[in-house]
């Protein structure tokens, strides 16, 4: 398996670790306007009210890096993207996201507010993906580190 011209190597990511995800049994979820900007992964346990939120990197050349936004936390990250989601105007606009986004993204915020009940803690996870070089084949490895 490799990428075709490293420029899928992100989708690819992401694909794989949302499978492996769900093999595992948490239902996840995506909070990403048609342009892929956004939240990549994300649960919600209902028993401990706590998001997990899953950043994919892949690369073919080991970089992992996180965004600015993405380095002040998964809390803050999870909470700005649902925000830009909820308020649903810009590349946010219900028109250019998929069905539903808009709604995910208010019950993200009132999750995180407290609406609900208690606020719901948030806990990140960063998967690194490693992705063959477009030249060689093979299999991709993951590494998780948590995401503070």
């Amino acid at each position: 398996m490799s990428p075709i011209w490293h420029r899928n190597d992100g989708v690819l990511g992401e694909q794989l670790v949302q499978q492996l995800s769900r093999e595992l049994g948490l239902d996840v979820k995506v909070l990403q306007n048609n342009s892929k900007h956004g939240v990549d992964l994300y649960h919600y346990d209902p028993v401990k009210n706590e998001y997990m939120v899953i950043e994919v990197k892949s690369s073919w050349a080991g970089n992992y890096r996180l965004s600015k936004d993405q380095q002040k936390g998964p809390k803050a990250y999870l909470s700005a993207q649902a925000d830009k989601a909820a308020g649903g105007q810009g590349f946010w606009d219900p028109k250019n996201t998929p069905p539903g986004i808009k709604a995910d993204g208010e019950e993200v915020v009132d999750r995180i507010r407290g609406i609900y009940g208690a606020p719901a803690t948030v806990r990140g996870i960063k998967m690194e993906v490693a992705i063959p070089k477009t030249s060689e084949s093979g299999i991709p490895s993951l590494t998780l580190k948590e995401w503070r």
